[in-house]
């Protein structure tokens, strides 16, 4: 090896020695070694990591929801509904009630509106009702009470009766066509003057309990449990009731007249006091032994 060659070989190694040092070029590093003018060496500047973003496992972005949080007033709370859950690790997995509202859960973590679904107002049809279909286009509604025995019909709840019901299906039912209202949309205040046993009866027809019969004065009292209701009769009237918590309801057809005692379902007649008080006894007496 001539001295040259020596010589070359060792700017060489000096050359690859500075570019490793100072991350230049090979052209530059060689121009250092041989002394010629070279731009400053900047070192390249190592690459940013990005910082990894943590997520919980099963949750999704959090819709919006004020987060009522310690050291709030009262005044504050009162206005929100519900409140997010706050676990020890940040992350929200349900809601919780304020001011007695119901709980209401969120699904990955998502909050989900409540509908408020307004009740209907429904009422059953009597296994007998036919037998009081009246004499206004009675064979019409005959049939449609005899096709609906045991089913709910919906009401229409624009124009509510103490003892009628309009159907969405355009029919006219009466308390005598029915055994159970459901969702009563009516109100004692509404009628402050006027019966409204289904309200009285919690929605629920009562059953009368067979009695013997029995003769009191020139009165008979009967039962009928396939027309659901006591019959207390003489030559002159006759008098159809439910008797139910002490209290009768004197049936005339379509509804029921309430009465603490027996009284006829018409104006301007009685029955003697005595005779009151002995079926009301006797019938309290029977009841009590069923």
């Amino acid at each position: 090896m001539t001295q040259a060659q020596k010589i070359a070989k060792e700017k060489f190694k000096k050359a690859i020695e500075y570019r490793k040092k100072t991350g230049a070029t090979l052209k530059e590093a060689f121009a250092f070694v041989y002394g010629r003018k070279v731009s400053p060496v900047k070192k390249k500047a190592a690459p940013k990591k990005k910082a990894a973003s943590k997520k919980v496992a099963g949750h999704k972005k959090v819709a919006a929801i004020k987060i009522i949080e310690k050291g709030e007033s009262k005044s504050t709370k009162a206005k929100a509904t519900y409140q997010q859950v706050r676990t020890k690790k940040g992350t929200y997995k349900g809601l919780k009630k304020i001011n007695g509202l119901h709980n209401k859960s969120v699904v990955s973590g998502m909050f989900e509106n409540m509908n408020i679904i307004s009740k209907k107002m429904y009422v059953r049809i009597w296994k007998n009702a036919y037998i009081w279909a009246g004499s206004f286009n009675s064979s019409k509604l005959r049939e449609y009470l005899k096709t609906n025995v045991g089913k709910y019909i919906e009401i229409d709840t624009k124009f509510l009766f103490n003892n009628q019901y309009n159907t969405i299906d355009g029919y006219r039912l009466y308390d005598a066509h029915i055994d159970l209202v459901k969702n009563d949309a009516r109100n004692y205040k509404n009628f402050p003057n006027e019966d409204v046993a289904f309200l009285d009866w919690k929605g629920i027809k009562p059953i009368i309990i067979p009695v013997n019969e029995k003769k009191i004065g020139s009165y008979t009292l009967e039962s009928y449990p396939e027309l659901n209701y006591y019959r207390f009769s003489n030559a002159r009237k006759t008098i159809n009731f439910i008797f139910w918590n002490d209290t009768y309801y004197i049936f005339n057809g379509i509804g029921y007249k309430k009465s603490k005692r027996i009284t006829p379902s018409y104006s301007g007649d009685s029955v003697p006091t005595d005779i009151k008080n002995k079926l009301h006894t006797y019938l309290k007496s029977e009841i009590a032994s069923k």
